[in-house]
């Protein structure tokens, strides 16, 4: 028997793995692995690639479950799958809320990095596809390049545990930090 895969604390064995996982593929040797992992344009894309792999074998899991790895749920392959192409786009994990990175303008802006129309279909984004294509467009407007900054751990608690608690979450650091929007009347 499996346990579904939360993220939900920066600390816990899974984001600890996570987080080994991806200051080895943004190493220079792993460079067309990471690449690869960028351009896959679906889920099934990226479950295909070796470096997908190798992150199911630092969480400890695998298709099967053989020998010491433990059985993981088809929907947690999926959503792995997932956290794997978005992860691949971020050059650095920060440890800065998403919601808050999503919101907060960039020094000499007075816009977020993320529009309130772009963050709310991140919000309202229901299966693990919709979110997963949310996400590939929003990563890029956080800036630096391939070397852009976000919390591994939170983007893959939005594909691997998409709750209430987390939209609450995420809206809550969102607007904390966005500026406020005029009203058109």
């Amino acid at each position: 028997m499996s346990r579904r895969l939360r993220f939900r604390n920066r600390d816990d064995r899974e984001s600890q793995a996570l987080r080994e996982w991806h200051a080895d593929l943004v190493q220079q040797y792993r460079r067309g692995d990471r690449a690869r992992l960028r351009r896959a344009r679906t889920i099934e894309d990226a479950a295909l690639e070796p470096a997908f792999h190798r992150l199911l074998r630092r969480l400890g899991l695998s298709p099967a479950g053989d020998g010491e790895e433990r059985r993981a749920e088809p929907a947690d392959l999926s959503a792995l799958a997932a956290v794997a192409a978005v992860a691949a786009m971020a050059g650095r994990d920060a440890e800065l809320a998403l919601g808050t990175h999503l919101g907060r303008p960039k020094p000499g802006s007075s816009a977020a990095p993320v529009s309130e129309a772009r963050f709310r279909r991140l919000l309202a984004a229901g299966e693990l596809e919709h979110r997963f294509d949310v996400l590939r467009r929003i990563l890029p407007l956080l800036g630096g390049g391939s070397d852009a900054a976000a919390d591994l751990v939170e983007l893959a608690g939005v594909l691997c545990d998409w709750t209430a608690w987390r939209r609450r979450q995420l809206a809550y650091d969102y607007y904390a930090v966005a500026p406020q929007q005029k009203e058109i009347a």
